[in-house]
């Protein structure tokens, strides 16, 4: 309760020295700040969780070098440089989609400031 008593107390102080349009210039001037941060980050995250997605799904794709598909194909499957790789990029390409998604949500909580 003593945060809401504060940032209250606040509130009244700025709206008395500087007029009730002091708030709403903060709160919009934030806002704005929120959906650009967020935007930045929604593009971001989307380019390279799309960039880590398709270098996941290049080595399945591609045939590959064939002496080295027989040297992996001895070795279990968690060993395999392909499998390694692939499981890698899916991570970094989830990571930078929840970055993209964060990004998504502070811009639509700047679009609610703003």
């Amino acid at each position: 309760m003593l945060p809401v008593k504060r940032a209250l107390s606040r509130a009244i102080l700025a709206e008395r020295v500087w007029g009730p349009a002091a708030l709403v210039c903060e709160t919009v001037a934030v806002g704005l700040l929120l959906v650009g941060c967020g935007s930045f980050a929604a593009v971001v995250g989307l380019v390279r969780g799309y960039a880590a997605a398709r270098s996941a799904v290049g080595p399945f794709v591609h045939a590959g070098e064939p002496g080295r598909r027989r040297v992996d194909a001895g070795a279990p499957a968690r060993g395999r440089t392909g499998v390694r790789g692939a499981v890698r990029s899916v991570v970094l390409a989830v990571g930078w989609l929840t970055v993209a998604l964060y990004g998504l949500f502070l811009a639509s909580a700047g679009a609610v400031l703003g």
